[in-house]
């Protein structure tokens, strides 16, 4: 009996020193892996889950914009909001500033301002929250959102972490409290939490193996369907909530050249298939209501404009600005008159 606990205690404490010699070996690999990533400079904000630092915008709220809350009597404030491709990396270079430039130069005025709140992987949920909790405090006449993407990338970010909310926020489980909780009140779950590298593979292995077992045909239109009609309600709302407000507002439906490739013909995997049919669904809710426009085919014969599977060019940002002035030109030239 005494010899078996030896041996016990003796393969214990071996793999213990292996998981602690595993454990530094991988947070020596790791720091090496990650030494030119750069997390999302973001602040925890309520309701939100996060805003960027203000030392990454150009305001309090983390906005990339120089405009005050308080709105000069006399201007006609445009709010962009949207994600990373609306936010962009030089204001200079920014849909907003390509915009207001249009806008201005089409109606010979300065009285026309457009500030850039967007937020990069926000989906329209948050955005919804956020027009509500900080941007009507800006008193703007017009809101003008550039979406889709995020939403697009959330849905199948979230396959493996599903919730009774078809969009929530990117990669969701990581700020759920609950479950988490009650979980940390059992012994075994603690381990994770002093061998932090260990998980990260074993998580990563996990991601790999779901992958390769999921089968993409449970993913049928009427499925991506209930997605779909979740994004137009959250942008229905939005709108609701806004002409109550006296805002003006209007959602853009954003390019994706993955998409784009698609409709000339180009061989997708069956993730970026996926992908495209639910982009597709959302594409043909545009034409119900007056206030939401499409862009996803804007940029089909201009795909050099993209850097990414979404992203474009300050050329590309000005070509979305532009048409974007053309819809909303209406409701400014009413103002301009009135």
């Amino acid at each position: 009996m005494k010899k078996t606990l030896r041996y016990f205690l003796f393969f214990s404490l071996m793999l213990l020193f292996a998981a602690v010699l595993a454990e530094g070996v991988l947070e020596i690999a790791f720091r090496i892996k990650d030494r030119h990533a750069h997390p999302l400079p973001v602040r925890d904000y309520p309701y939100l889950y996060y805003l960027f630092d203000t030392t990454e915008g150009l305001n309090e709220y983390g906005f990339k914009t120089h405009y005050p809350i308080e709105k000069q009597e006399g201007k006609f404030r445009i709010i962009l909001t949207g994600g990373s491709v609306a936010r962009g990396k030089k204001p200079e270079e920014s849909i907003a500033h390509y915009l207001e430039k249009e806008l201005k130069a089409r109606f010979n005025t300065d009285k026309i301002e457009v500030m850039n709140a967007g937020i990069s992987a926000f989906v329209v949920e948050q955005e919804f929250i956020l027009i509500q909790l900080l941007l009507q405090q800006y008193h703007p006449d017009m809101i003008v959102s550039l979406d889709g993407v995020n939403d697009l990338m959330t849905f199948d970010f979230n396959r493996r972490t599903q919730s009774d909310f078809e969009l929530p926020p990117h990669h969701w489980d990581e700020v759920k409290v609950i479950e988490p909780n009650r979980a940390h009140r059992r012994i075994l779950t603690r381990f994770p939490l002093f061998f932090i590298n260990i998980a990260r593979v074993i998580a990563y292995f996990k991601a790999q193996q779901f992958e390769k077992k999921y089968d993409w045909s449970q993913l049928t239109d009427e499925r991506l369907k209930i997605v779909s009609e979740t994004y137009w309600k959250i942008i229905n709302d939005t709108h609701d909530f806004c002409k109550v407000k006296n805002i003006r507002y209007y959602n853009f439906l954003q390019p994706v050249r993955t998409c784009s490739q698609s409709r000339k013909g180009a061989q997708l995997s069956e993730r970026e298939k996926a992908q495209c049919r639910l982009f597709e669904l959302m594409d043909s809710a545009v034409k119900n209501e007056p206030y939401n426009f499409s862009l996803t085919t804007l940029l089909d014969s201009r795909l050099e404009l993209f850097y990414d599977f979404c992203h474009v060019l300050p050329a590309g940002n000005e070509v979305i600005a532009n048409t974007m002035a053309e819809r909303v030109a209406d409701d400014v030239e009413a103002w301009m008159e009135y």
